[in-house]
């Protein structure tokens, strides 16, 4: 790419994959999906309200249909969509703001060494534009494999409330970084993260080779 668009709303327009022309009345009426169902599973996802600002994209129109079918076809009801709507707009938010920090770093390296486009604008087109197509597959690939992962074990637990003689082993584990107080009052911000960073990537790499999952994490943020 030889010279990235500077302007925010190209780069908004490339992340949204669309162009927002639709208001929320828009998406309801093309959609099919109420307008108070849709208040609620945008208020879900994490969003504030935005009025009649169009903000929308075909993509919106198009996944709100989805929701509208499901409810119509009794698959689900609105708090069960509700529900999973906001699991995925909490999980989608932590991620998006943990890659733009990293891409922020990026930007930032590129722009010192002289290898950006001379505007930070213009070099988070530029990266964008290079890696979210990978980002986007990577990130449905996760979310079938941890799906499946999933899924087997919650069969597997209903396999044994129904047949009570399947009796299985489970085991339950715990690390902790000793001392993390007052390490925390000795090094840098930028040095307490890296050691967080790394705690995280061994134990990641540990519960993952063992075939076990990670239930929660807790402590010093």
């Amino acid at each position: 790419m030889s010279d990235p668009p500077h302007r925010a709303e190209d780069l908004e327009r490339l992340l949204l994959g669309a162009d927002p022309v639709f208001t929320r009345q828009e998406v309801a009426e093309r959609s099919g999906l109420p307008l108070g169902v849709l208040r609620r599973v945008w208020r879900a996802l994490g969003f504030a309200d935005v009025g009649d600002a169009p903000i929308f994209t075909e993509r919106d129109v198009a996944v709100a249909s989805s929701i509208g079918e499901l409810l119509r076809t009794g698959a689900l009801a609105e708090e069960e969509v509700v529900q999973m709507v906001r699991a995925f707009g909490r999980t989608s938010s932590r991620l998006a703001e943990w890659q733009m920090d990293a891409l922020a770093e990026g930007i930032k390296e590129f722009e010192a060494e002289g290898a950006g486009f001379g505007d930070p604008r213009r070099t988070a087109y530029a990266y964008a534009a290079e890696f979210l197509p990978v980002f986007q597959d990577m990130l449905v690939l996760a979310w079938r494999r941890h799906l499946t992962r999933s899924a087997s074990r919650i069969l597997e637990q209903l396999t044994a409330e129904v047949d009570p003689e399947s009796v299985g082993t489970l085991s339950v584990g715990f690390a902790d970084l000793v001392s993390f107080t007052r390490l925390s009052r000795r090094v840098t911000e930028d040095a307490l993260a890296a050691v967080v960073d790394e705690f995280e990537a061994r134990t990641g790499d540990a519960v993952a080779a063992a075939g076990a999952r990670l239930v929660k994490t807790l402590g010093d943020e």
